[in-house]
């Protein structure tokens, strides 16, 4: 996919690891532009953005209270065009809701390093302005 923009949506136990990949990793690493938005937020005014915008959307499913509502936005999306990526922390095994971050840590991970490699992005360990001082001036500051 050559999508340049990522709709991150998660709920539950995995809220705090999808605003993590939607607002820093997916940028930092594939160099795309990416937003992050709690699940059932889409259906109150983003999922208007459908009617002209087809926008590659990157799910975390948990398996606490929030799935069904992963789901029916899902349903919802892929039924108005737009392509969808499902991390499901039931392809992982049988444990409880609550390991839902450590579960999709390494696949996103993964997702992300691949994703910069046919991006043409080889230099994960450089970055472009981070610890090179474009970011900041003065005696001894580093990064951030």
């Amino acid at each position: 996919q050559e999508s340049d923009l990522f709709y991150v949506l998660a709920s539950g136990a995995a809220y705090a690891i999808g605003y993590k990949f939607g607002l820093t990793v997916f940028m930092e690493n594939m160099r795309v532009n990416a937003s992050f938005m709690e699940t059932s937020e889409f259906r109150h005014g983003p999922a208007e953005m459908l009617d002209g915008h087809k926008p590659l959307m990157v799910f975390l499913v948990g398996s606490d209270e929030s799935r069904d509502m992963s789901e029916r936005v899902m349903k919802i999306a892929e039924s108005n065009g737009a392509e969808i990526i499902r991390f499901d922390v039931k392809d992982y095994g049988d444990f409880d809701p609550l390991f839902a971050p450590f579960l999709l840590m390494i696949p996103l991970q993964w997702f992300a390093v691949y994703s910069a490699y046919y991006r043409g992005i080889f230099d994960l360990d450089e970055r472009v302005l981070m610890g090179r001082g474009k970011m900041s001036t003065g005696n001894q500051i580093t990064w951030p």
